[in-house]
């Protein structure tokens, strides 16, 4: 995904916590409104929220092995950073 700019990557730091509910309301309507504007960090976004879904009903009655959450999350981060 190409990023348009600074908003944009802002906007990408955000859209976990976001999907969440862990954001400051203001901040959580910057970031909506900015998602409602924007094709590409939208469709992150929509990537995000169904690969969380996924996970949560393909794992909803497991138990994670110790340090997978956290290796996952590395590792998203990470790709989102290389893009």
């Amino acid at each position: 995904m190409a990023k348009c700019g600074p908003l944009c990557e802002e906007t990408l730091r955000q859209v976990e916590r976001l999907i969440d509910g862990e954001l400051d309301p203001a901040v959580a309507t910057v970031v909506s409104q900015h998602l409602s504007d924007c094709h590409p960090c939208m469709q992150h976004a929509d990537f995000r929220r169904h690969l969380k879904a996924l996970v949560h009903d393909k794992c909803a009655e497991r138990e994670l092995p110790a340090g997978l959450d956290e290796r996952l999350r590395t590792l998203l981060q990470d790709v989102d950073e290389e893009k």
